[in-house]
């Protein structure tokens, strides 16, 4: 959970934890399943390419599935 620390202060400690996870699957060739979370991803094709996930196994759940929609506006500040 909390995937989109690796951009904080935390993320190369995450980062490492990471790393290490995937050295070892690839020596062991033990099946593992990652799964990363969070609420708040834009790019979470790049974590996906950093994990070693198949576009097939790469899941990304936009608004559509929200059960209650939300309504979303952007509105422009133009004073100082």
């Amino acid at each position: 959970d909390e995937v989109h620390l690796l951009h904080d202060d935390r993320g190369p400690v995450l980062e490492a934890v990471v790393a290490r996870t995937i050295r070892t699957i690839e020596t062991t060739q033990d099946a593992v399943r990652f799964v990363g979370l969070s609420a708040t991803l834009p790019n979470y094709e790049d974590i996906a390419t950093f994990l070693n996930v198949k576009r097939e196994g790469l899941f990304h759940f936009d608004n559509s599935y929200r059960p209650v929609p939300l309504e979303q506006q952007y509105i422009g500040i133009t004073e100082k």
